[in-house]
């Protein structure tokens, strides 16, 4: 899989590349691992002054390059069809997203080579395939504490 740097992520901001890169995430692969859990944004957030969603938004576009197919290229064409996040990518019939991608680039000229549409079935394939951390629940509290032996005596 190719290794992206986090200014490829167009929506990634230089001075928030800069303040990723003094906590040693400097790709897209270091923020998706860094990026797991909603408690590791909220560090993230806290340590890099980044507010929390421009994170999440981040590590959502990394996750649609994680997707065999989809450069650098076409994750701006996909973020021009406000497709900027795995989960979105899932809701779309290939065919309507393949034709909606030829009319973006016929407006705004993004890429050269439009993607075809067997390379969009793909990639919606693929997105329905994946689970995504950007919208990852949190792991749930499990207790080790035995409450079988515990009664409640009401108060009358």
């Amino acid at each position: 899989m190719t290794e992206y740097a986090l200014d490829d992520i167009e929506s990634v901001r230089p001075d928030h590349a800069q303040r990723l890169a003094l906590v040693g995430i400097t790709t897209v692969s270091h923020l998706l691992e860094k990026g797991v859990s909603d408690i590791d944004r909220a560090e993230l957030s806290r340590i890099t002054g980044i507010d929390r969603e421009t994170i999440v938004q981040c590590i959502e576009m990394g996750e649609l390059l994680q997707i065999n197919g989809i450069g650098t290229g076409y994750i701006k064409l996909l973020e021009a069809a406000g497709v900027d996040s795995v989960e979105k990518l899932k809701q779309y019939f290939p065919k309507d997203l393949h034709i909606y991608l030829v009319e973006i680039n016929q407006q705004q000229q993004l890429v050269k080579v439009l993607p075809t549409l067997t390379a969009v079935e793909s990639w919606v394939s693929q997105a329905k395939a994946s689970q995504t951390l950007a919208l990852a629940p949190e792991p749930e509290f499990i207790s080790t504490q035995n409450y079988s032996e515990w009664s409640i005596e009401w108060a009358d």
